[in-house]
């Protein structure tokens, strides 16, 4: 019987293009770390502060209107610090980090059990306000205010944004700024590449940051999470089918391995069984915390997202890792 021939390779719906959200992703990735954080908040104020004194702090999901932002932490409990990155100027950037702290500080007090009813008098954290701009230098500003909106001299300040258009090389923030700036630059050009130029494009600029001096510590260790993060290669479908394959086929070694030591045919055909299914699991624990970090969803919107049932979800829930 003659065997069926593979059925013809599906046509790429995407071309390999310039991610234009990379900006925001090398940002999370980079200040989820907090041996960053403690750079960052170093180069922001020129203050050391140590790892044990930081709590994350940033917001999944804003349900009201619909924000996130970049980057929030305490420093111990007297200091909140809010951080954002912007390629496009937004002037009114400080009113929505009012809206971030709003949502942060309600959190904060649930999580302290503070009540406010009694008779003794409570005090909030400090504030810092902070914007790193990577966009072109359209602006001299250094500082973002929000006023009242009385007119004339009874308006007044309510809070104070410290603007960064640009930092030395030898820090953090300036590194990210220049990683920033140089993927602008050479990906405008990426248009004109065929796919296998592009690639060889981010590689080579990956190879320039590293060489200059240019967060390359960190560009090292996560190399493939970087380049990965400066195109577009597949569509969702595209990728959700090969990460769910890559799971089967790793999982489906294992289960084999584990037939192949009984020695019975049966254990492996359970084997592949186990497999699948563990394949299938982790897959669906996978999508669910990406959607869940950088989807900014809370656990039962990402579920449902993927159309997972109750039950379903449940079983999943208990799979995903602690945050």
């Amino acid at each position: 019987m003659a065997e069926k021939s593979p059925p013809p390779e599906a046509k790429r719906p995407n071309q390999i293009k310039a991610n234009p959200k990379v900006r925001d992703t090398m940002f999370t990735l980079l200040f989820a770390i907090k041996a960053n954080i403690r750079l960052l908040y170093f180069a922001l104020t020129g203050e050391w502060i140590e790892e044990k004194e930081i709590t994350i702090a940033t917001i999944k999901n804003l349900f009201v209107v619909d924000f996130y932002n970049d980057l929030a932490f305490f420093i111990g409990k007297e200091k909140l610090v809010l951080v954002e990155s912007q390629t496009n100027w937004c002037p009114n950037m400080p009113f929505r980090m009012k809206l971030y702290e709003a949502r942060m500080l309600r959190e904060w007090v649930s999580r302290e059990g503070l009540v406010f009813t009694g008779s003794t008098p409570r005090q909030i954290p400090s504030m810092e306000y902070y914007v790193i701009f990577t966009g072109e230098k359209h602006t001299k500003v250094r500082w973002q205010y929000l006023k009242t909106m009385e007119a004339g001299e009874r308006s007044f300040t309510t809070m104070k944004v410290r603007v960064f258009h640009d930092a030395p090389l030898d820090t953090i923030v300036g590194q990210y700024i220049a990683f920033c700036r140089v993927y602008a630059e050479r990906s405008r050009g990426w248009a004109k590449l065929n796919d296998d130029e592009r690639l060889q494009a981010v590689k080579e600029t990956i190879d320039y940051c590293i060489n200059h001096g240019i967060l390359s510590d960190f560009i090292k260790q996560y190399r493939s999470q970087v380049e990965a993060s400066m195109i577009d290669i597949f569509s969702e479908e595209e990728l959700q089918q090969r990460a769910l394959n890559a799971k089967y086929e790793e999982a489906l070694k294992v289960g084999l391995e584990k037939g192949h030591k009984k020695g019975l045919e049966e254990g492996r055909r359970q084997g592949r069984e186990e497999a699948r299914q563990e394949a299938e699991a982790r897959a669906l624990v996978d999508a669910l915390t990406n959607l869940i970090h950088n989807g900014h969803m809370e656990f039962p919107q990402a579920a449902r997202l993927l159309g997972l049932s109750d039950e379903k979800a449940e079983q999943l829930n208990r799979l995903m890792p602690a945050h």
